[in-house]
């Protein structure tokens, strides 16, 4: 996962619209932490970007996962 991610796409050279970040919807017994994602449009028809990154919320002393 990386934060590293273009702010224009480089196909149509238009300025990528991010939706805000929300939990991601998996299995819990698949991740080990809270994964974020978030949803990009450009001007590119059908074309999305998707970013993850972890979940910020810590880690509770005990729970297994």
């Amino acid at each position: 996962m990386t934060d590293e991610v273009p702010d224009v796409c480089p196909t149509c050279n238009v300025p990528i619209d991010w939706s805000d970040w929300s939990r991601a919807r998996v299995d819990e017994s698949l991740v080990r932490d809270k994964a974020e994602i978030r949803m990009g449009r450009c001007g590119c028809s059908g074309k999305t970007y998707i970013q993850t990154r972890p979940g910020r919320e810590p880690a509770q002393p005990g729970k297994v996962r």
